[in-house]
Parts: structure tokens; sequence; C-alpha cells
């Protein structure tokens, strides 16, 4: 579980589909959080994404968001 960030918006499982990626939809939705989040106050923006995703990583990057950790979930079958 991770900690909650005291004053920062949270963006989680942000996603464009294929047909439109590479457009820059993903760097908008998330200048408009961001635009949103200090509108509110907010002095942090947080994402919660998969980190197998090089393109989205970029995207990330030049947004200026840093990697602060890497989390993993794990699934087990059961009979």
């Amino acid at each position: 579980m991770a900690a909650i960030a005291k004053g920062a918006g949270w963006a989680v499982q942000l996603g464009v589909h294929p047909d439109w990626r590479r457009q820059g939809l993903a760097g908008s939705l998330l200048a408009e959080a961001m635009r949103r989040f200090r509108a509110e106050g907010l002095s942090r923006a947080m994402l919660d994404v998969n980190v197998n995703n090089p393109q989205a990583q970029r995207v990330y990057r030049r947004m200026g968001f840093v990697r602060v950790g890497r989390h993993a979930s794990y699934r087990k079958t059961i009979s």
C-alpha cells in the first residue's frame, strides 16, 4: 500500500486508446490535471502507473515527473 502524500493530487490509470496515441493527449490530460490540482491549492502531482510502458514513461519525464518508487502486484489462483 502506498503512503498518501499530503498536499498531492493523484492521477491513477492514465491511458490513451491505441488509435489515439502519439498525438499529445496523455500530456494534455496530465497538464489539465495539474492545472486543476494547482487550482485546489495542491503543491504536488503524483502518478500511479504501469512502469512497464517505456513510451508512457517518456511522457511522464517530459512533463517533469520523476520516479520515486516501484511496486508490484501479485496474484495466485487458489483451488
